[in-house]
């Protein structure tokens, strides 16, 4: 291991497998050794296999694995480790996205661990349809019907979208760290065994789905087919969307409110890395040494006195049960209110007249 130096460090490859406490990418129960420095480091099996495939037989390669170069046993370096990491992809190389491990069956992702595991098949028919939904022109249209043989159709077979379901299920869309990973690099890609997709390639497809929804012309919502499309275009646009500099950081967090974080203080440091501004406005930094409560009551002040007005308590989750919290205190550690209605009735919201077809989308509460 080196120490990091951005004024003269090497390029560097970005790798995002997890310990226990930070994110979660494989079952840190199921481990496997390899060799660090002369000692002997346990790692999750979906790390052990990501640095075999990829490492160099003939040259150096700099990457940094925030499993290994988070010191998860020490605050104050943990502080500074976090701290650094927006940087770190602000400069990396190449950033590889590890979205799961690919197995031979299906069946073998029937287990606790199947949230980080796709059969080798479902990520061959994920990708290529990822793949062909980009690269389709605009008057290509999603047929439904395995028997057509419409010129220039995106065939999308229950095949196809039961794969794209399967891909779209996986742990890596749900946590809150993706997103800083996703968007801050110059490249990302997803590898899958030996397959691999440009993140670009995703965003092209999910505006591509996007464009076909709001024409009306071919997607039924109705259809399961359709849902799994609305899927991609969800989840890829919930990380997309916080491209840029046009983002309030209340908007970041009421996005992603429903993604999982290892420890509850990440939902706001995953987040203000997205935006160097975000921290000094907010007068709030990394700091591990502050207990979750202190965190989320500082957070709570500091956007009341940033927005000049109470809005930041409208509550972005369940109502907390910490005794420890004044009740008027965003509780980040509660359970997030119901999965896909806040980003999608936020979207409405902000951008009513760009994307006004998405209010079909936003469920109706009984």
């Amino acid at each position: 291991m080196i120490p990091y130096d951005a004024n003269y460090s090497p390029p560097i490859s970005t790798i995002n497998h997890t310990t226990k406490h930070y994110r979660t990418s494989g079952n840190p129960k199921i481990v496997k050794p390899i060799f660090l420095e002369g000692r002997q480091v346990q790692v999750t099996t979906n790390l052990e296999a990501a640095l075999r495939a990829l490492h160099l037989c003939e040259e150096t390669r700099h990457m940094w694995v925030d499993a290994l170069c988070i010191n998860q046993t020490d605050d104050v370096k943990k502080t500074h480790q976090v701290h650094l990491m927006s940087e770190i992809y602000k400069g990396t190389a190449l950033a590889l996205l590890g979205l799961g491990s690919v197995t031979a069956d299906a069946q073998e992702n029937e287990d606790e661990d199947s949230g980080s595991k796709i059969s080798y098949i479902d990520a061959v028919n994920a990708f290529d349809f990822i793949r062909r939904i980009a690269e389709a022109g605009d008057d290509d249209h999603f047929v439904f019907d395995e028997d057509s043989s419409e010129a220039g159709a995106i065939q999308a077979t229950q095949d196809s979208c039961n794969a794209l379901w399967t891909l779209m299920g996986l742990s890596w869309w749900h946590r809150i760290w993706t997103v800083q990973e996703a968007v801050l690099p110059r490249r990302a890609i997803i590898p899958c065994d030996s397959l691999k997709l440009d993140w670009s390639t995703f965003v092209m497809a999910s505006k591509a789905i996007r464009k076909h929804d709001e024409k009306e012309c071919c997607i039924d919502l109705s259809s399961a087919q359709g849902l799994n499309l609305l899927r991609v275009w969800s989840s890829v646009n919930q990380i997309d969307y916080c491209r840029g500099t046009h983002l309030k950081f209340i908007d970041a967090l009421r996005v992603h409110n429903t993604r999982t974080a290892g420890d509850s203080r990440d939902y706001l440091y995953a987040l203000l890395g997205l935006d160097t501004n975000w921290g000094a406005q907010l007068s709030v930094l990394v700091d591990y040494s502050l207990s979750p409560q202190e965190v989320f009551y500082r957070l709570t002040t500091e956007l009341i006195r940033l927005s000049n007005s109470l809005a930041p308590l409208i509550r972005l989750r369940q109502p907390s049960t910490d005794a420890l919290l004044p009740t008027w205190v965003n509780d980040l550690s509660a359970a997030a209110a119901s999965s896909g209605v806040i980003f999608n009735a936020m979207i409405v919201t902000v951008h009513q007249k760009e994307w006004h077809s998405l209010s079909k989308l936003v469920p109706r509460e009984s």
